[in-house]
């Protein structure tokens, strides 16, 4: 996949973005998240930290998703193409989901992604990094943390 996303790849095989977010919500009780997820969302969210989240999929595949998996009480916020237009890379989703989640100085915030317009998207907002290196992406450039597992955020 060289990295691509979802709905590049969707695209590439002549889906169109209506019809993957069909066949996304007919297999959705299918889903399966990475080793640790809920326990390091729980865990997050017992030390106070507020969670958000900015993707590039769309808002009702994300919130099927996030209700597929019964983690939407994790999150305080989801910024889609919906909600923002701005592309992730102009960091503009994520300084809207800081703000959403009152959260003044990005300083104190990390950005966890998986691909190149992750960091892009934390760099241009002013925010900390984390490479998840277990996802699907390529090593962004620049320095920043890395994680292989998931249960690594919990140390940021």
């Amino acid at each position: 996949t060289d990295g691509a996303s979802i709905i590049t790849l969707a695209s590439g095989a002549g889906l169109s973005k209506a019809l993957l977010a069909r066949r996304c919500h007919s297999c959705i009780s299918e889903l399966r998240v990475y080793p640790s997820v809920s326990q390091t969302l729980k865990r997050l969210r017992q030390r106070g930290h507020k969670l958000g989240i900015v993707t590039s999929l769309s808002g009702d595949v994300a919130t099927a998703m996030l209700r597929a998996l019964a983690f939407t009480e994790y999150f305080d916020t989801v910024i889609h193409p919906g909600c923002c237009r701005s592309r992730k890379a102009t960091g503009i989703p994520l300084r809207r989901a800081l703000d959403q989640m009152g959260v003044i100085e990005p300083l104190h915030a990390v950005y966890v992604g998986d691909r190149e317009d992750d960091a892009l998207c934390a760099r241009n907002a002013g925010v900390e990094f984390c490479w998840a290196s277990y996802g699907y992406g390529h090593r962004p450039k620049g320095q920043f943390h890395v994680v292989k597992e998931f249960r690594e955020v919990v140390d940021l």
